[in-house]
């Protein structure tokens, strides 16, 4: 029996008696129902795990303040520390859907979980002030002047410019992103649309998330968000991973879904949390007044100012080691006479202009000399092409000579085998005609040796028979085959093939000539 990804025995359809397998374009919901649980079960491959925020290492760069802006800021500080692994998949493989409602079953009994339930457990959706849209990836299809502007102003949040949102195969690259894009990125991956596979791309539907989280220009309820995501991993053949499956085993414990031995399942603590360290391709640093996230991949920067209490010292961090720190400039005293001041400044920035100069002059040299490597080494790479396509056209001719050699030398051969064969059955046909002659030859002296033996025989009894006996009726004798004697040598009609037989080699010729 066939085994699924998990390498359990893959369910068979009984009515078919072949293995279940996804109807092509039809969704689970429209499988039949006795099938839907297999099929799930059959594609299912794991649960999206969920993290929260560090509490402290992200302060100060306005991350917080995004999620609240909001109402999602609850789903930084959800502690993803357990889950109800089987109660979540058993839940999941069972689901139906009503209107804005998902139904799934446990253990024999059905538990609902609505957008109210997501709110009042997870504490989500808390904005009062303004009503929450439901996020519909197909809104966004139509191409009108509203969604194309809005498209616009999406990638330039979230890419830094319009012109760096380039789709691949559909997808955009991530490390295209801004910096600050790139944290609320990895911060929604484990959060609002989870995601275990393909983090160098960035689908459309995040950008648009990204931006409104970004802005807060939108606001999009979270609640309906994760029950779309859910509904549409079930519905879905080439989507393996339950999404939210943590906030799904909360929500479940809190309906009373887990019974008192259940399993539980505890995740360690370097795989719940989003640190720094989560995100090595950015560096993040501060200063007196600022705090600073470096991109290494992009070469790129980006500052937020501290809010600093009148009378109260800001924390500084400490600089690495080989961070370049802008040089140090003695302050003169106060009682030292204002030309000699003014002269030590105006020799230091003299001196401080001379040696950027300099450095202006050093990098303009250098850039010369890459800019002279690297035509150089343009040129080399073209005569290298040049040189490799004269190779290969110079081996394409020479293949194509022997080839032509090669064609020639079999025609010929050819040509030569048709006249050895043809020689040889004229010679064939030669000899057999010297063979036929021959035997009729050799036919015609033994016939002729046959009746002028009878002749003379017919003679000497003629002859007898009238002078002893006076008899006027005689018998011709018989002569036999053992009386014939071929003529010997010296005789016109001697053929040294000649025998008291028919010779073995004109035998077919004999059949052919006088019969059997």
């Amino acid at each position: 029996m066939m085994q699924s990804r998990n390498g359990a025995k893959r369910p068979r359809d009984d009515t078919r008696n072949r293995p279940l397998d996804f109807i092509p374009g039809l969704r689970l919901s429209r499988h039949p129902s006795e099938q839907r649980k297999d099929l799930f079960l059959m594609k299912f491959d794991d649960v999206a795990k969920a993290k929260s925020l560090h509490p402290t290492e992200f302060e100060g760069y306005t991350i917080r303040e995004r999620f609240a802006k909001m109402g999602w800021e609850q789903l930084l500080n959800f502690k993803c520390d357990k889950i109800y692994r089987r109660v979540v998949i058993q839940w999941t493989a069972s689901l139906s859907r009503n209107g804005d409602e998902l139904t799934g079953i446990v253990d024999g009994k059905s538990y609902t979980i609505t957008p109210k339930n997501i709110r009042d457990i997870l504490k989500v959706d808390t904005r009062t002030d303004l009503p929450y849209a439901w996020f519909n990836k197909l809104d966004f299809q139509t191409t009108t002047d509203e969604n194309k502007l809005r498209w616009v102003n999406a990638c330039t949040t979230v890419f830094g410019t319009h012109e760096d949102a380039k789709a691949t195969n559909g997808w955009y690259l991530r490390s295209k992103m801004t910096p600050l894009a790139k944290v609320l990125w990895l911060i929604g991956a484990s959060t609002f649309y989870p995601r275990a596979e393909n983090m160098i791309y960035v689908g459309a539907h995040e950008i648009y998330l990204l931006h409104a989280l970004f802005t807060g220009e939108y606001l999009y309820s979270f609640a309906h968000l994760m029950i779309d995501d859910i509904w549409s991993m079930y519905e879905n053949e080439h989507r393996q991973i339950i999404p939210h499956g943590y906030y799904i085993s909360e929500i479940l414990n809190r309906l009373g879904a887990v019974i008192k031995d259940e399993y539980v399942e505890v995740v360690p603590p370097q795989y719940r949390v989003i640190s720094r360290e989560s995100i090595p391709e950015l560096k993040f640093s501060e200063s007196p007044t600022e705090y600073i996230i470096d991109d290494l991949q992009k070469v790129q920067r980006v500052t937020f100012l501290k809010n600093i209490k009148p009378g109260v010292a800001s924390r500084k961090s400490p600089q690495p080691p080989f961070e370049n720190k802008p040089p140090e400039m003695r302050v003169p005293d106060p009682r030292v006479d204002m030309t000699k001041l003014q002269n030590l400044i105006i020799s230091h920035f003299q001196k401080q202009h001379s040696e950027l100069k300099t450095r202006v002059t050093n990098i303009e040299k250098q850039i010369e000399r890459q800019g002279q490597e690297i035509e150089k080494q343009a040129e080399e790479r073209e005569k290298s092409i040049v040189n490799n396509i004269q190779k290969l056209i110079e081996c394409q001719a020479f293949e194509a000579v022997r080839r032509e050699q090669e064609t020639e030398r079999r025609a010929e051969h050819r040509e030569q085998e048709v006249e050895r064969r043809a020689e040889r059955r004229e010679q064939e046909i030669e000899r057999r005609a010297e063979l036929r002659a021959h035997a009729i030859i050799w036919d015609i002296e033994r016939q002729h040796y046959f009746h002028e033996q009878e002749q003379a025989q017919l003679r000497i009894s003629w002859n007898q028979g009238n002078s002893v006996n006076g008899v006027d009726e005689f018998q011709f004798p018989q002569i036999s085959r053992t009386s014939f004697h071929p003529p010997r040598v010296g005789s016109r009609y001697y053929d040294p093939t000649q025998s008291d037989e028919i010779p073995k080699e004109f035998e077919p010729l004999f059949s052919d000539i006088y019969g059997p």
